[in-house]
Formats: structure tokens, C-alpha cells, sequence
């Protein structure tokens, strides 16, 4: 109503994300609506109907056109998200222009900002050097993160008797995927445990330790700031998410290096200093990845399985793929500090034994059930001359 009327103001659209696939059937019945769920549905059609009339954007068309005359420029799509549903942060594309821009800015300028006036420029550049290193080896646990759950999926297909385990229970896809998607992110700090530096740490006066956290934090930083920087070229809307999660990993690194300032290099107090600025971030992250791995959870298995040979693949393939992206944006923050802890030999162990269990129990359940029963679509086609 609101984006047809009125232009440029988002429109609405209302859906449950739980139960789903009853949407258009005969068994959508009112005794099936979640309890609570039409009043929580009220409460928040009226809390957006209420902000749209009360928005300064909202104008008719005279006043669209006469703003669009005197103005002769647009901003743009807007960028626009709400934490936890508690607010909603909402800026123009003009700001994002320059907001999202910053990260890549203090990406390339930290290396020389941190070491030009005392080890001069050559050290500058062996230190940037160093900066990329890191975010190709984070760049790559992120790639592992993806790529090992889709080819654990493709292993569970082959021996077992029918895909798409997780449509009737949810908690299967995460208890399979994430383990093992864990594994692939920490493969790089796993091998690389020792960190190729190029800078002469008998110049610098530092530590190794210290310069190998300090290549894998802005390595990662430099990671999201470019991916922020992407979607801003590429002309999308997004990129609040990269943008947010290189903000508070920035004042995660301030917090951590303040920690050591003042209590010296304790492995976990500067840790849990670390951890501490980047609680909202990755709460964000869980809460907007719960929801987007349920719901494509819900969809493709709506969908179902595409035709023979390989059509039985495609639905877990997405959701491996999908539910890797969102482990990996989740822990992909901590990794640069916390890595050196969860890269232990035990507890990658332990994560591939949780793979293989969950192999081995997935297996015995049921893609559908009563809560979650198979769509069947049939067509009735008519040929005419």
C-alpha cells in the first residue's frame, strides 16, 4: 500500500516465519497460528503503520515532484536495518558513501600511520604486506567455512537414503553444518600457526606474538571493510552488517591493545577485553543468521528436491552453503585473538567426532512430519493449436 501510494517509503510485507508451509493450503487453519502470534502481529502492524505516518517522508505526489525539482538530485536507496527489533537504524545513501568508505581508508592508512614516524617507509610497506597476508588467510577460513559443510552434505547424500533431514527439524542443519564449518575456518590458523611476517621484529622491538595478532585483526578488519566497500560500489543497499562488524571489531582492537597498555600481555584478560565490544555485534549476527538459515530452511523445503540425477543435492547444498556464510560471519570476528585457542588439536577432534555423530543421526530422521508435511504441486496443463 505504502510503496504503491506513496513512493519511496518501504513497503510492508507480513510473514510467519515459523510454519510456513502451511501458507495456501488447506491445512492452514487458525488452531495451527502459534500462540501469540496475531497479537505480536497487530502490535507490530500498528507500530509501522504508526511510524509511516508519522515519517517526514511521507508526501504526496505534488510534493514529491516539487521536492524532486528543487532538490535535482536523489540520494538513493536508502540503508536501513533494526537491532533485536528494539530500533531501527536508518541513513541515506549519502552518508553510507561516506560511513562505509572509512574502513577501507583506515585499512590503508594504518600501516603507515603505525610505523612511519619511527621504522620509516620501507617498514610501512613490509607491514601492509603483512596486512594482506591476513586477510588472505582469513579470507580463505571463510572460503573453508562454506565449502567444507556443502561437501559434507554431499558425503551425507551418498550414504544416506534420502536428503532434506533438516526440513521437519531445523536443529539437524545446524547440528550437522556448524561443526564441521568451524573446522574449515580454523584450518588456516591451524596451519599457519606460526605467521609469515615480513617485518624484522629485531628493528620493531616487538614481539612475534604481538605482530602476528596484529597482522590476523587487520587482516580480518581489512576482509570486512572491503566486502563493505563492494556493496557500496555495487550499488546495493546492504552492507550494514560488514560495516557494523568492522566497527566493533575496531573497538574490540582498542580495548584488547588498551588491556595489554595497562595489564601487560595476559592471554585471556586481553582476550575476554577483546570479546567484551563485540558482544553486540555478534548478537546481531546470530539473531539475523538464526533467522535467515530458518527461513531458507522453510523454503526449500517447500520447494523440494529438483529432478534426478543431481536434483537431490541442490537443497542441501544451499543450506550447507548458507548455514557455513552465517557460522563463519559469527565467529569470523573473533578468530584474529580467539583463534590461537580454538585451533587446538582436541578441539578440532572434537568437532569433526560432533560431524560424524551428526552424520550418523541425521540419518534416522524423517524429512517430514505432521508439522511439517510435503507440498505436492499438480498441474493441469491445456495444449490449444
Amino acid at each position: 500500500m505504502f510503496s504503491e501510494d506513496y513512493g519511496s517509503i518501504p513497503g510492508l510485507d507480513i510473514i510467519f516465519l515459523l510454519g510456513g508451509y502451511y501458507y495456501h493450503t488447506n491445512y492452514d487453519t487458525v488452531d495451527r497460528l502459534v500462540p501469540g502470534s496475531m497479537q505480536a502481529r497487530g502490535d507490530n502492524l500498528y507500530s509501522a503503520v504508526k511510524a509511516f505516518a508519522e515519517s517526514a517522508k511521507l508526501r504526496n505526489a505534488r510534493q514529491r515532484e516539487s521536492l524532486g525539482v528543487s532538490n535535482g538530485n536523489d540520494d538513493g536507496q536508502a540503508v536501513f536495518f533494526d537491532y533485536l527489533a528494539w530500533f531501527m537504524i536508518f541513513y541515506s545513501r549519502r552518508i553510507a558513501m561516506v560511513l562505509h568508505g572509512i574502513p577501507v581508508i583506515i585499512f590503508l592508512v594504518m600501516p603507515f600511520f603505525s610505523r612511519f614516524l619511527y621504522s620509516g617507509l620501507w617498514c610501512c610497506f613490509a607491514t601492509f604486506y603483512d596486512f594482506v597476508k591476513g586477510m588472505i588467510l582469513h579470507t580463505t577460513g571463510i572460503m573453508l567455512a562454506i565449502i567444507f559443510p556443502v561437501l559434507f552434505s554431499i558425503l551425507r547424500l551418498l550414504v544416506s537414503s534420502y536428503g532434506m533431514n533438516w526440513f521437519a527439524n531445523p536443529f539437524l542443519a545446524f547440528m550437522m553444518f556448524i561443526p564441521i564449518s568451524l573446522v574449515g575456518l580454523l584450518i588456516p590458523r591451524t596451519v599457519f600457526r606460526g605467521f609469515p611476517l615480513s617485518q624484522n621484529v629485531s628493528v620493531l622491538k616487538v614481539s612475534k606474538e604481538a605482530l602476528s595478532d596484529e597482522a590476523r585483526f587487520w587482516g580480518a578488519f581489512g576482509f570486512y571493510a572491503s566486502l563493505t566497500l563492494a556493496y557500496l560500489l555495487a550499488g546495493l543497499s546492504g552492507g550494514f552488517l560488514t560495516f557494523f562488524t568492522s566497527a566493533s571489531m575496531l573497538l574490540a582492537w582498542i580495548s584488547f591493545c588498551l588491556s595489554i597498555k595497562f595489564c601487560g600481555r595476559q592471554l585471556a584478560r586481553s582476550t575476554v577485553f577483546y570479546v567484551i565490544p563485540l558482544i553486540p555485534c555478534l548478537t546481531y549476527s546470530v539473531y539475523f543468521g538464526g533467522f535467515l538459515v530458518q527461513f531458507l530452511i522453510e523454503k526449500m523445503g517447500m520447494m523440494g528436491s529438483l529432478p534426478p540425477p543431481y536434483g537431490n543435492y541442490v537443497p542441501d547444498i544451499v543450506v550447507a552453503a548458507i548455514v557455513g556464510v552465517v557460522t563463519s560471519w559469527c565467529m569470523g570476528p573473533l578468530m584474529p585473538i580467539c583463534g590461537k585457542w580454538l585451533a587446538r588439536s582436541s578441539i578440532l577432534q572434537f568437532l569433526l567426532h560432533l560431524s560424524v555423530i551428526a552424520l550418523a543421526l541425521s540419518s534416522q530422521f524423517f524429512p517430514y512430519s505432521r508439522d511439517a508435511p510435503k507440498r505436492v504441486v499438480f498441474q493441469h496443463t491445456f495444449l490449444t493449436a
